[in-house]
């Protein structure tokens, strides 16, 4: 599901690293975006313990 989101930011990231340095603004940003979707992904493939019942 967020395979091919993740290899476009990172694409993304590392263009702007080539084209502006590694540090600019542009490439932190890039990797900003990409470290929220990195989150979300591997947020999706937590388990989550069913709940206890009292």
């Amino acid at each position: 599901m967020y395979e091919q989101r993740i290899e476009e930011y990172r694409e993304s990231m590392l263009q702007a690293a080539s084209k502006y340095g590694y540090t600019s603004k542009e490439t932190l940003a890039a990797s900003q975006h990409l470290d929220k979707i990195l989150n979300l992904s591997f947020k999706s493939q937590e388990i989550i313990p069913p709940s206890k019942s009292k």
